[in-house]
């Protein structure tokens, strides 16, 4: 049984994309109100004009820091918190295995 990847406290990673659907790449992104989890998103073009208004911020690209990971009562990964240059947030390990690569 694949148990996906394995990350440890201290390792640093990097948010990657996947191209799931007609050529469109989905990431994870931040959100500026609500809790401070990391969710799917499809990846901001760079051609987009993001208002004062905007609530996500596309994560694609950026470096982060493992700093916790919280385990289950199988000593399975549920969440982890990520240290990134600006702030602390938190990514369920479902997303984890699909868009962070350990560096």
């Amino acid at each position: 049984m694949d148990q996906g990847k394995k990350f440890s406290e201290g390792d640093l990673v990097q948010v990657c994309f996947s191209e799931v659907d007609r050529g469109r790449q989905w990431t994870l992104c931040s959100s500026h109100i609500g809790t401070k989890t990391l969710s799917e998103c499809v990846a901001f073009d760079e051609n987009v004009v993001i208002g004062p208004e905007a609530v996500y911020t596309c994560m694609k690209g950026e470096l982060g820091l493992i700093t916790k990971i919280v385990l289950n009562k199988l000593d399975q990964p549920l969440l982890y918190e990520l240290k990134f240059s600006a702030e602390t947030l938190y990514c369920k390990s479902i997303l984890a295995d699909k868009y962070l690569r350990k560096l």
